[in-house]
């Protein structure tokens, strides 16, 4: 499947296209796994939220809700998840 720009993987995706989804991996996912050590400071724990988000992507439709830029509805929604699992940590850690 050729995929021409993101516009067109977003209306593929609403469409369950499962070669889109496949492609918004290979194309944002080191990507994501950058944003997501950058704030996570760990390579497996960012690992781990992107491949998470990625299946809730899938499995719970997230990209239904995308109507503007792929790229920065997915970075957003790494730096999101990222910024709730340090501020879980850190109240974890003042509760000790």
């Amino acid at each position: 499947m050729e995929i021409l720009n993101d516009a067109y993987i977003i209306e593929q995706l609403k469409l369950g296209n499962k070669e889109a989804f496949e492609a918004v991996f290979k194309k944002y996912y080191k990507l994501l796994n950058v944003s997501a050590f950058y704030i996570l400071r760990d390579e497996m724990e960012a690992e781990d939220t992107v491949q998470g988000f990625f299946v809730d992507l899938w499995e719970r439709q997230l990209y239904t809700n995308i109507n503007s830029s792929l790229k920065a509805y997915l970075t957003t929604a790494i730096r999101n998840r990222c910024l709730k699992k340090v501020e879980s940590e850190t109240r974890t850690q003042k509760n000790w």
